[in-house]
């Protein structure tokens, strides 16, 4: 038969799986997930009992229906904890789920996200693209080589590493040293270095080899 007792079970059961649908965000899944299972189970429970003839409740049932309601306000108050950081001394910077959010990021926002028009003279000045022909102005003279500069640059870099190759002809020494006679003291060296071509580097103004 059923009876007041069955009634606080059967409403402690709702208030608990009132916990997996009350529409608050912050609440775990896994909360509500088992908030769900208890509550329904209670539900059951206290329809069962409630077709028996007697059944003898402990005395806990009667402060069911309240230790119910204190958990599904707990559960609100830590969900609105995590939506809500400075409810639970975190900084401002720093949400429930350990979050960090940009400090800067609410002073950076130009006015007009905060529902004002923006001030153009408080925006970033964004300066436009360099042409080509500035990039060419602004860089270094040295810097700016042409083409046949950087040929001829490249072809005294093989002269010179001819020069340290010992297999290098004396033909060939001739026509270096004419063209790079700064070269003449590391020729002194060449094992194919013939006698007049080695006569007229010593005759080279500033030769230091004699």
């Amino acid at each position: 038969m059923w009876s007041i007792y069955d009634t606080l079970v059967l409403l402690t059961g709702i208030i608990v799986a009132a916990i997996a649908i009350v529409p608050v965000n912050g609440i775990p899944a896994g909360i509500r997930l088992k908030s769900g299972a208890i509550g329904g189970g209670l539900i059951l429970l206290a329809l069962f009992l409630g077709s028996l003839r007697s059944f003898t409740y402990p005395w806990i049932v009667m402060g069911g229906p309240v230790i119910a309601l204190l958990a599904l306000g707990a559960v609100i108050a830590d969900a609105r904890k995590r939506s809500n950081p400075s409810q639970v001394g975190l900084p401002s910077d720093q949400t429930g789920n350990g979050v960090l959010l940009a400090s800067s990021s609410a002073t950076s926002l130009p006015s007009s996200a905060m529902g004002e028009d923006p001030d153009p003279q408080a925006l970033p000045a964004v300066a436009p693209a360099p042409s080509p022909s500035l990039v060419d102005e602004v860089r270094d003279p040295a810097e700016r080589q042409n083409p046949a500069e950087l040929d001829a640059e490249a072809e005294r870099t093989s002269a010179w590493l001819e020069v340290n190759d010992s297999g290098t002809t004396a033909e060939r020494l001739s026509e270096i040293a004419a063209k790079h006679p700064e070269f003449g003291t590391q020729m002194l060296a060449h094992p194919n270095l013939y006698p007049a071509l080695r006569d007229w580097i010593h005759q080279l103004p500033g030769d230091v080899s004699s």
